[in-house]
């Protein structure tokens, strides 16, 4: 008598149970009961779930393409905004001034499979996706480039544009007074000083990534490796795709077919989409829907042929001073660059 209670029992509890997952699911007419010989088992076939599920459709990627300013940004924002899939949101400095951000990817998330954002001052704030998690991409793609060269082309565009910045002095003074007011820096925070505008910050990579400071800041932003582990504080390895300035320089199809497969996209984008323009001897591009698309003639104002060039005793005082952190840069990446 008790063991057939007990069976009861657990049977109505069963029954009990069975009957609330059939509230919960639309379809009914799939649940299936099945009592064994001895009176113990229930068993419930839960429905095939039909259509869409708003949790399971695939949302669009976002992605941050974060500089290094001068390594050839603009040529990979202009190149890749001509993938049919990929849309770029608009706004500038969105790490700086994230006001200045609009977030779109509601409206075009069934049109395009990446969202995208272009910002260098993201390379210079690694820490200001910690501040806005909102803009916080799900992959970043990071264009690195000969460091002694990026920082001559900055010096070049400073004072191309900003005709007071030539009070600086020649690329060889700006080039030894920001070296030297770096290597104060290391001085004072081994010594345990503080230093203006980081009180907090106790490391000269600390410093680095997150100060950006000295005469005409042409050399920092060339510190690659200790602005590099900010970003691997954030993100896993494979979620980081580091591309190369001088192979977008030279081999912009390879590159391109490079960041398509990151992105998870078909390869729209190929070598043969590409042509040397005669007149600027850069490279052009023939779009998806059939038009070109040429960088004007000042970009690369200090590469290739018949271009300014620093004197030789500059260069090798710079790739003194980067040797370094090119070395940690390649450890911690396990890469290579032409710039070796």
């Amino acid at each position: 008598m008790v063991q057939f209670y007990r069976k009861y029992v657990y049977l109505c509890v069963c029954l009990s149970l069975m009957l609330i997952c059939l509230s919960l699911t639309k379809n009914a007419n799939q649940a299936s009961i099945s009592i064994s010989n001895d009176g113990l088992s229930v068993g419930y076939q839960f429905p095939v779930m039909r259509g869409k599920s708003k949790s399971n459709e695939a949302k669009p990627l976002r992605v941050g393409f974060l500089g290094v300013e001068k390594c050839g940004t603009q040529a990979l924002f202009e190149f890749a905004r001509q993938h049919p899939y990929i849309y770029f949101l608009t706004g500038e400095h969105i790490c700086k001034h994230p006001s200045n951000f609009k977030d779109e990817s509601a409206s075009f998330r069934d049109k395009y499979k990446v969202i995208a954002f272009r910002d260098n001052s993201c390379w210079k704030n690694p820490s200001a996706f910690d501040r806005h998690v909102s803009l916080r991409p799900h992959k970043i793609v990071i264009l690195l480039c000969d460091p002694v060269y990026r920082a001559f082309s900055m010096y070049m565009h400073h004072v191309d544009f900003n005709p007071k910045d030539r009070e600086y002095g020649s690329f060889d003074q700006c080039v030894s007074n920001e070296i030297n007011y770096l290597d104060g820096i290391k001085l004072r925070i081994l010594q345990g000083k503080t230093v203006k505008g980081s009180k907090r910050r106790s490391s000269f990579a600390d410093f680095v990534s997150n100060v950006h400071g000295g005469p005409l800041p042409i050399v920092s932003l060339g510190i690659y490796s200790l602005r590099l582990v900010e970003f691997l504080k954030r993100y896993q390895r494979k979620d980081i795709l580091i591309l190369s300035g001088e192979t977008l320089l030279k081999d912009p199809g390879s590159l391109m077919l490079e960041l398509q497969s990151f992105l998870g996209l078909h390869p729209y984008i190929t070598p043969k989409s590409f042509y040397v323009n005669a007149s600027t001897n850069l490279h052009c591009m023939n779009s998806v829907s059939n038009h070109q698309v040429c960088l004007y003639k000042k970009k690369s104002r200090t590469r290739g042929e018949n271009k300014p060039t620093p004197e030789p005793t500059v260069i090798e005082k710079l790739s003194e001073f980067y040797r370094p952190f090119n070395k940690q840069l390649y450890a911690t990446l396990n890469q290579t660059f032409d710039w070796v």
